[in-house]
């Protein structure tokens, strides 16, 4: 299936993006305006499978939209915010790589939970209504490493020469 291209607007922003995978039960939409390298999924479970108001229905179009405006919900607070998450990522895997040198392989284990549930709920500062997904984690780690070696913000667009730079 080909991207399909939508388009919403909140609080006067222009939020732009694509439905990168639309079938019957499941839904992914990423970001392109006005951040990039961000995607928000959803499923219907099994259970609700006999629903007919599945994702190739108008239903996808209304679900699509709201995925488009947690996409650009998430990405904003991690923009306004991403200096203070890159320091506690970084300490948080130098606390780590120190515990890993020091103790057991089961308090490792158990210090990586504590730590990883702690990073979870220090992103969005406890918002209920931002939660990182697995996946959104996985994004999230990658783009600091690529900001500690690199010093670019992945998440944002960069204009040289009038062209546009992923």
């Amino acid at each position: 299936m080909k991207d399909e291209s939508i388009e919403i607007q909140s609080g006067g922003q222009i939020i732009q993006g694509i439905i990168s995978n639309r079938q019957q039960f499941h839904l992914e939409v990423e970001i392109t305006h006005p951040y990039i390298y961000w995607k928000e999924s959803i499923s219907i479970p099994a259970f609700s499978k006999p629903n007919p108001k599945h994702y190739l229905t108008d239903r996808g179009l209304e679900m699509a939209e709201a995925l488009l405006l947690s996409c650009y919900l998430k990405i904003k607070e991690l923009d306004g915010r991403w200096e203070a998450i890159v320091i506690m990522r970084n300490k948080l895997k130098l606390a780590l790589n120190e515990v890993k040198s020091k103790c057991s392989s089961e308090t490792v284990k158990t210090t990586e939970i504590v730590f990883d549930d702690f990073w979870k709920e220090f992103v969005f500062l406890n918002d209920d209504d931002l939660v990182l997904s697995d996946d959104q984690d996985f994004t999230l780690k990658l783009m600091i490493e690529v900001y500690n070696e690199t010093g670019r913000q992945l998440f944002k667009k960069r204009l040289i020469s009038s062209r546009l730079l992923w």
